[in-house]
Formats: structure tokens, sequence, C-alpha cells
């Protein structure tokens, strides 16, 4: 358990669990307050779609009440919170289901998205992860919902 006071440093030089980035394995239950700081150390810089899990417990409960995330140029981060782990989500940064690459996500990209979906090998896009909007590291069904609220917005 973290208390709001606590604060928990992870660093990556890599992307190999607890050689190159901190792990940690919780038996029981991992409820968590305070803060996460992440940091890449010697010279390492991740790439799109590198993912680390630096928490699996029993079961998780909350959430971070601060992150603070690196900032690199040309990417993005996201800590997921899942049942049983803990996984910071590297993306490129760009604009998310803009899948034809004109700068607005719009109905123009309906037709590249329903592409990527069936036969990602024939993406026509700049980037197949650019429809991956629930960065899962799969294009799929589960990230149709999410497409559709974001046209309709």
């Amino acid at each position: 358990m973290q208390s709001s006071v606590g604060a928990l440093t992870i660093h990556i030089a890599g992307t190999t669990p607890a050689s190159e980035f901190s792990a940690m394995t919780i038996s029981g239950a991992a409820t968590f307050g305070g803060s996460l700081s992440v940091m890449f150390v010697d010279g390492f810089i991740p790439s799109p779609g590198d993912t680390f899990a630096f928490i699996s417990a029993g079961s998780v409960n909350g959430a971070f009440a601060t992150e603070n995330l690196p900032s690199i140029p040309g990417l993005q981060f996201e800590v997921l919170y899942e049942e049983n782990a803990v996984r910071l989500i590297v993306a490129a940064d760009f604009l998310e289901g803009d899948c034809n690459c004109d700068g607005s996500f719009d109905p123009d990209d309906i037709e590249c998205f329903v592409v990527a979906l069936l036969d990602a090998a024939q993406f026509p896009g700049c980037d197949v992860s650019r429809v991956d909007l629930n960065l899962d590291s799969m294009v799929n069904g589960a990230d149709v919902q999410i497409f559709v609220n974001e046209i309709l917005e």
C-alpha cells in the first residue's frame, strides 16, 4: 500500500524487466496513492509500442495521484492500471485516429480505419498504430467504439 505521501520512482534503461527496468511483484492487493515518477536512464530512449509492466500484483486498487512521466519529443506515455498489473505504454505522439495523415481526425478517416481493422497488412495510412485507440498494441474490435465516439464528438 502506498500512502498519499508515498513516492515510487521507476528507472528504465531498456525493455528487459528486472534487469533493465524496475519491476516488482506484490503477492496480494496493491493499493496506490502518492506519486509515480518514471525516468529513462543510461541514454535509453523507448520506441512506440514498448510496454513496461513495472508492477504485477494479486489485484490493483486505485491509482497514483500524481504521474510524473518523461517528456520526449515524438512520444507519448500512458500508465495503464489493469486488474493485476500496472504498465507504462509508449506510443507515437500524433493525432490518434488520423489514419489518413491529413492532420485532422474526421469522417475522412473512416475508410482507412475500416481497412486497418479488417487487414492491417493492407493499411494505406502512415502508421497503423494511429488507429490503436485503446493503446493495447492491436487494431481490433476494442478500438471501434472509441473511434465512433471520437468521430461523433
